[in-house]
C-alpha cells in the first residue's frame, strides 16, 4: 500500500525532514499504516545523514534568531504542504473514498510522530529537548526523594571500609555495623549474627509500618500475625462475639512458610537426582492448583466427575510449571504458542526470507506482561477495545441470560466482535482475563472460547493471575455463581491458564503456576540444548537453577489453608468488594432516578452526594477490584482523589490510565479492617467509601489538589507521547537501583537523599536538610505482579 501523499523527487531540506522518516517506516515494514500504532519509531528510523546534520548545527541551529526563523518556517511548511494542500486534493477528487481520507490522517499521524522523535528531540527545535531534559531531571529528583523517605542509614563505601583497615574488632563494633547502615562495598570483616538480624529487622519494621494498616490496594494479600488485631473503624474495637480460633484468620501461615523455606532453601529442583523430594513438592503444587481448574464448577454436581474424566484422560492430562510470578507464567504461555506456530508452519527464526510475523489478539486491559512477551519473542500485539460503561446493580446480580448462558457483553470486558476481526492465519493465541487488572471485570471467556478459539483452532489463554484463587471458591462461599466459567472443562477452547499462588493463594512472593490443557502445549515451553559441551541442558522455564524454598513455602501455604480456609477467606474478600461496589452503585442509582410526579414523594437524598455527583464506577467487580473515574475531571481530578486518600486517610490506591482512573484491590487485610464483623449490629458502612466521600469534599474545597495531581507520573503518562512516558519509567527504574540515604538531623526531622552507585568511592557522609516532597501516586512498578 503506497503512502497516500506523494513524496517529492527533488526534496529541499524541509521536504526531506518531513517525508524521509515516514518513508523509511513504510519501506522497512511494508505493512498498513494502521498497524504502526504499536511500533516505537525510536528504534526504526535511520539517523540523519552526517552532512545535513553538520550543516544544520553549524549554520542554522546554533544562532538563536536563525533557529527561531527555522522553527517558524518548519511549522508553516508542515501545515501547508502536508495538511492543507493534500486535503484540498482529496476533497476535490470525488473518486477518493472515505478509506483514502482515513489513510491520509493515519499517514499524517505517524509522519508527525516520526518528525517529533527523530528531528525535534535531536535538534532541540522549539526547545523540545531542553524541556524534556529538565523534566527528566525534575522527575529523577522526585523519585529519589520518594524512595529515600523511610530510610535512616549511613552509607558504608569502599573508602570507609579501607579506612577501617584490618582491625576486625573495630569494624564489628563501629557504626558500620549498626542497624542503620547500608553498604555499597563488602565490609572488611563479616558481621555477627546479632548485628545482621538487628539491621534486617529494623528495615523490615520500617517497611511494615507503611503497609500493615489494612488500607493497601493489592500488594500484601495476607498477614496472619496481625489480622485479628486489625481495627475495624477508627476508635472502634473489634467485636469479640465470634470465636476465631478455628478461623482461617488464626492460621499462622507465615511461620510455617519461614520454617519450610529454611528446610529447602539450598535445594535446586534443576538437580532432581539430588533434590528429588523438592521436585516432588513442586509437582504436588502444580497438581493441587490444576485440580481447581480441571472440572466444572462445584454447583454442577452431576457433571463434575464426568467433566473431570473428560479433561483428565491420558491424552488431555492438565499439567503445568511453577514459575516466579504471573509475568513469567504469561511469558511461558506466549513462548509456547509462538514456538507451536513456528513448528506448524516450518518457519525458522533466522530465515531472512520469512515475512510472516506471529500475532496475539488480546484486550487493551490485558496485563502488560503480554507486551513484555511480544518484546521478548518477536510477537505483534493486536489489541481490541472493551465494552464501555460500568456495572449496574441489575447486571451484578444477573450473571446469566434467559437461556442460561453467560452474558456475551460484559461492561469493562473485551469486545468479542472486534476480536473476531483481528484474528488471521498468523494469530498464535487469543487472550482473556479473569478478571482484568484495571477495572476488575472478567472478559466474556465462553464467547471467546466457542466463537473464536474453537472454530479457528487457535490456542486460548486465560489470565487468572489476579482472580485464580478466588474464582474456584466464590460459589462455595455462598456468593452465587461466577459471572463467567473459568475451568478447562467449561471452556473447550481454553488451552492454558495462569494462576498466581502468591496473591490470593497467600503464598510467599515469587510463586505462580502456568497450567496447560495437556502436555502437548507445555512441550513447546521447554528449552533443550542436547549438543552443549557441558552435557545435555534442559530447563522447563526461564530460570536454570531454581530455589527449592519457593516450592516448599507454596506447598506449605496451600496445605495450611486447605479448601475450607480458602472458602472462608474468599467469602470475606469478595463480600467486602461487593459491599463497596454496592454503596457506590447506590449513589449512582440515586443520581439517575427519574423526577417524581408532583403528588408523589421524592426519592431519599443520596447517602454519598459527592460520590454521586463526581465519581463513577468503571467496569465490574467480578472478584475483588473496584475501579473509579471522575465524572467531572476539571473539578475533581481522579489522581487528586488518590493523593488525598493517601495523605489524609492512609489509603494506598493504584492509579490507572486510558482512561484516568484509580482502583482498590481488596485483600484480606482490607476486608477484615473495612467492616465491623459483628452479625448483631448489621453494620455495613465502608471506611473506604466514607473516606472517599471526604476526599471529594477536600478536593472541591482546595483546587490546588488538582494541580498537584497533574505532576504525578500516571497523570503525565495519560497526556504525553508514549515515548516520553517510557523514558520516565526508565528514570524511575534507574532510581530504584540507587543506594539511597536519608540522614536525619538532630535539630529537624526533614531529610535529603543522595546516591552512591554500587562500590563507588564517594564516602562523604555529610548532609543537608530539605523539605520532603508530597506523596506520589503508586509507582509504575506497582502493578498486578
Amino acid at each position: 500500500m503506497p503512502p497516500p501523499a506523494p513524496f517529492p523527487t527533488n526534496s529541499s531540506t524541509a521536504d526531506w525532514l518531513l517525508t524521509y522518516p515516514a518513508f523509511l517506516l513504510f519501506l522497512q515494514h511494508k505493512v498498513q499504516f494502521l498497524s504502526l500504532a504499536v511500533v516505537n519509531t525510536d528504534n526504526l528510523l535511520l539517523p540523519i545523514p552526517p552532512k545535513l546534520d553538520s550543516f544544520l548545527k553549524k549554520h542554522v541551529l546554533h544562532k538563536k534568531q536563525l533557529r527561531q526563523i527555522f522553527n517558524f518556517l518548519f511549522a508553516v511548511f508542515l501545515i501547508r504542504k502536508h495538511v492543507w494542500k493534500p486535503m484540498q486534493t482529496l476533497l476535490k477528487d470525488h473518486n477518493n473514498s472515505i478509506f483514502q481520507v482515513a489513510k491520509f490522517y493515519v499517514y499524517e499521524r505517524f509522519l508527525v510522530q516520526a518528525v517529533f522523535q527523530n528531528v525535534l528531540k535531536k535538534y532541540n527545535l522549539f526547545g523540545t529537548r531542553s524541556k524534556i531534559e529538565k523534566e527528566m531531571v525534575k522527575m529523577e529528583t522526585g523519585f529519589d526523594t520518594e524512595l529515600s523517605k523511610n530510610l535512616d542509614a549511613t552509607i558504608i563505601t569502599t573508602r570507609e571500609v579501607l579506612k577501617q583497615g584490618s582491625n576486625t574488632e573495630r569494624v564489628r563494633t563501629s557504626s558500620a555495623s549498626s542497624s542503620s547502615s547500608c553498604y555499597t562495598a563488602l565490609p572488611a570483616a563479616g558481621l555477627p549474627k546479632e548485628k545482621i538480624l538487628q539491621l534486617l529487622q529494623s528495615r523490615a519494621d520500617e517497611d511494615k509500618a507503611h503497609w500493615n494498616n489494612g488500607k493497601i490496594s493489592g500488594a500484601v494479600y495476607y498477614q496472619s500475625a496481625d489480622l485479628n488485631k486489625m481495627p475495624t473503624k477508627q476508635d472502634e474495637p473489634r467485636s469479640k462475639t465470634k470465636d476465631n480460633s478455628s478461623s482461617a484468620l488464626a492460621i499462622d501461615v507465615n511461620t510455617v512458610m519461614k520454617e519450610a523455606y529454611g528446610m529447602f532453601m539450598l535445594s535446586n529442583p534443576l538437580h532432581s537426582d539430588l533434590f528429588n523430594n523438592c521436585r516432588q513438592l513442586e509437582a504436588e503444587v502444580i497438581a493441587m492448583v490444576g485440580d481447581l481448574f480441571t472440572g466444572a464448577t462445584t454447583s454442577q454436581q452431576g457433571k463434575v466427575e464426568q467433566s473431570r474424566q473428560e479433561v483428565q484422560t491420558s491424552a488431555t492430562l492438565v499439567c503445568g510449571s511453577l514459575t516466579t510470578g504471573g509475568t513469567e507464567s504469561i511469558l511461558m504461555a506466549m513462548l509456547s504458542y509462538r514456538n507451536k506456530w513456528l513448528s506448524e508452519n516450518n518457519i525458522e527464526l533466522t530465515d531472512p526470507s520469512n515475512t510472516r510475523i506471529p500475532n496475539i489478539v488480546l484486550p487493551v486491559t490485558a496485563h502488560a506482561a503480554f507486551d513484555k512477551a511480544a518484546l521478548y519473542f518477536g510477537i505483534k500485539l493486536r489489541k481490541c477495545g472493551i465494552v464501555a460503561g460500568g456495572a449496574t446493580a441489575g447486571e451484578q446480580a444477573d450473571v446469566v441470560d434467559s437461556t442460561g448462558s453467560c452474558r456475551k457483553v460484559v461492561p469493562g470486558g473485551v469486545n468479542v466482535a472486534e476480536m473476531k476481526k483481528l484474528v488471521d492465519e498468523d494469530t498464535v493465541a487469543v487472550v482473556g482475563s479473569a478478571p482484568n487488572y484495571p477495572n476488575g471485570a472478567m472478559d466474556p471467556l465462553l464467547s471467546i472460547s466457542d466463537e473464536i478459539a474453537v472454530p479457528n483452532k487457535i490456542p486460548f489463554h486465560v489470565d487468572a493471575c489476579l482472580g485464580g484463587f478466588l474464582l474456584p471458591f466464590i460459589e462455595l462461599a455462598g456468593l452465587g455463581k461466577t459471572s463467567q466459567p473459568f475451568t478447562f472443562a467449561e471452556l473447550r477452547g481454553c488451552t492454558s491458564i495462569s494462576v498466581d499462588t502468591h496473591k490470593y493463594g497467600f503464598c510467599a512472593k515469587g510463586a505462580s503456576v502456568i497450567l496447560y490443557r495437556n502436555s502437548f502445549y507445555r512441550s513447546f515451553q521447554f528449552t533443550a540444548v542436547p549438543d552443549w559441551t557441558g552435557g545435555i541442558y534442559a530447563t522447563p522455564t526461564i530460570a536454570g537453577s531454581r530455589n527449592g524454598g519457593i516450592a516448599a513455602t507454596t506447598y506449605a501455604a496451600l496445605v495450611s489453608f486447605g479448601r475450607d480456609g480458602y472458602v472462608e477467606c474468599t467469602g470475606k474478600i469478595v463480600a467486602c468488594a461487593r459491599r463497596i461496589e454496592a454503596e457506590i452503585q447506590e449513589a449512582a442509582a440515586t443520581k439517575t432516578t427519574s423526577t417524581p410526579a408532583e403528588d408523589e414523594p421524592g426519592p431519599p437524598p443520596p447517602r454519598r452526594p459527592l460520590i454521586c455527583q463526581y465519581l463513577q464506577q468503571l467496569g465490574k467487580c467480578d472478584t475483588s477490584v473496584v475501579c473509579l473515574a471522575s465524572r467531572k475531571p476539571k473539578e475533581v481530578n481522579i489522581y487528586a482523589i488518590a493523593s488525598i486518600m493517601r495523605e489524609k486517610f492512609d489509603w494506598n490506591l493504584n492509579s490507572l490510565q486510558n482512561p484516568p482512573s484509580i482502583h482498590l484491590c481488596v485483600t484480606l487485610p482490607v476486608a477484615v479492617a473495612d467492616y465491623v464483623l459483628d452479625e448483631t449490629t448489621k453494620e455495613s458502612e465502608s471506611r473506604f467509601v466514607a473516606d472517599l466521600e471526604k476526599s471529594v469534599e477536600i478536593c472541591l474545597a482546595d483546587p490546588a489538589w488538582n494541580k498537584k495531581a497533574a505532576a504525578g507520573v500516571y497523570g503525565m503518562a495519560a497526556s504525553i507521547p508514549n515515548s516520553l512516558a517510557g523514558d520516565l519509567t526508565k528514570v524511575y527504574l534507574d532510581s530504584c537501583y540507587k543506594v539511597q540515604k536519608t540522614v536525619t538531623s538532630p535539630s529537624t526531622s526533614t531529610s535529603t537523599s543522595s546516591e552512591i552507585c554500587g562500590g563507588g568511592s564517594s564516602g562523604d557522609n555529610s548532609s543537608t536538610t530539605t523539605g520532603t516532597t508530597p506523596a506520589e501516586q503508586r509507582s509504575p512498578a506497582a502493578t498486578a505482579e
